[in-house]
């Protein structure tokens, strides 16, 4: 437990190799949360959040593809000068 709180503490510096990532970490919140937002699910309303939970991931996935062939192109461009 004190490794996991020392690690935690350390994510803070930003020296190489010291604590865990803050994507990780903020990915594993976030599902933290998902899960137990979802743990008050009705049956009856299943398939609308399955919809809206699917429609969230697609637009984020969207986001971030579009986002990584905006900055091939930036790449691209800077190395041609």
């Amino acid at each position: 437990m004190k490794k996991i709180i020392d690690n935690i503490l350390n994510s803070f510096n930003n020296a190489p190799g010291r604590g865990y990532s803050g994507k990780k970490m903020t990915a594993f919140a976030v599902t933290v949360a998902y899960c137990y937002s979802h743990r008050f699910l009705e049956a009856e309303h299943l398939a609308a959040v399955l919809a809206v939970d699917g429609a969230l991931i697609t637009a984020l996935f969207g986001i971030n593809t579009y986002d990584k062939s905006l900055n091939k192109q930036d790449n691209a461009t800077n190395q041609e000068l």
